[in-house]
């Protein structure tokens, strides 16, 4: 099934309308680039793809910054751990 549909999705994806989908649904940086892209310094990235040391605030949004060296989980905070694709929820106990 795969060796008849990848050949028509592949030609899709490198359409101006592929492009278009991409927009509409606010996922440009996560869909795979073709022509119709703008150059990749001109996008605007979301809190959810940028690296942890990249985050600010204090996480009201869902997203938190790492730690400065001076601060640790045992604050009793509840801290999140990502190991590849796996989430650990940690929770500090006093």
């Amino acid at each position: 099934m795969a060796e008849k549909l990848n050949p028509c999705l592949w030609k899709f994806v490198e359409t101006k309308e592929y492009y278009n989908i991409c927009v509409k649904h606010d996922l440009v940086e996560s869909c795979y680039r073709n022509k119709h892209f703008p150059a990749i310094e001109d996008e605007v990235h979301h809190e959810y793809n940028k690296p942890t040391n990249e985050h600010s605030g204090d996480c009201s949004s869902g997203y938190c910054p790492c730690p400065d060296d001076s601060e640790s989980l045992s604050s009793g905070a509840a801290g999140l751990i990502m190991s590849g694709f796996m989430a650990l929820p940690i929770v500090a106990v006093l």
